[in-house]
């Protein structure tokens, strides 16, 4: 628009010789008042770009400003995603170890409980085997008991048989002295004296040897 209206000044400029002829006055005048308007549309025209380039000067500036604050925050950003990548890394580290951790303690859970479970067999196993020792020990000691009384019983039946037998061998040996008396007596008045000790060492000599030995073999 701007050059359109100057175009046209300058043509009205040349034709103001042409026109001297006829109304070289007016037409000049004329001329010079559509050049003049002419050059205050370009004027008011310039002014408008200019203020239109200004403001677009102040909107690039702004533009510019807003797009280094979006710069920061868009660096602020990265930095707070490469933090957070590398909590999360470090999570998912802690997260491994754990599970590692939790995966070894149930390993050793379940053969600890495993372990229980076996001792716990074998404790009842070693219980009912108590059980049957106290049982078969109560039993032995019951027949140890019972023979201990059967033997003093019988001990004491022996005991007295000895003790008969030893006084039925003191009374036979006695009665057989008696009879040797009476016979060494009643052959003292037929006999001498020394054929009479003869036979009384005889008689005695006659009496069976186990019959003072019977207490020995039995004591």
């Amino acid at each position: 628009m701007i050059i359109g209206a100057a175009d046209q000044a300058n043509t009205q400029l040349n034709q103001q010789p042409s026109a001297a002829g006829q109304a070289a006055y007016v037409a000049k005048n004329t001329l010079a008042q559509a050049a003049a308007q002419s050059a205050a549309t370009a004027a008011a025209a310039l002014a408008g770009k200019q203020i239109i380039v200004m403001g677009l000067e102040q909107q690039s500036r702004d533009a510019q400003v807003a797009v280094d604050g979006e710069k920061q925050q868009l660096q602020q950003a990265q930095r707070a995603a490469a933090a957070a990548k590398n909590a999360a890394q470090q999570a998912m580290h802690q997260v491994q170890v754990i599970t590692t951790a939790l995966n070894a303690a149930q390993a050793t859970a379940e053969h600890a409980a495993q372990a229980a479970s076996e001792a716990a067999a074998e404790l009842a196993a070693q219980t009912t085997m108590v059980g049957q020792a106290k049982a078969r020990a109560e039993t032995i000691a019951e027949q140890l008991a019972a023979a201990r009384l059967d033997f003093e019983t019988t001990q004491a039946a022996a005991q007295k048989a000895a003790n008969a037998a030893q006084a039925a061998q003191n009374n036979a040996a006695a009665a057989a002295a008696h009879a040797a008396n009476t016979a060494a007596a009643a052959a003292a008045a037929h006999h001498p004296a020394s054929l009479h000790d003869d036979e009384a060492l005889g008689l005695v000599n006659a009496l069976p040897v186990d019959a003072y030995e019977y207490k020995n073999y039995h004591l």
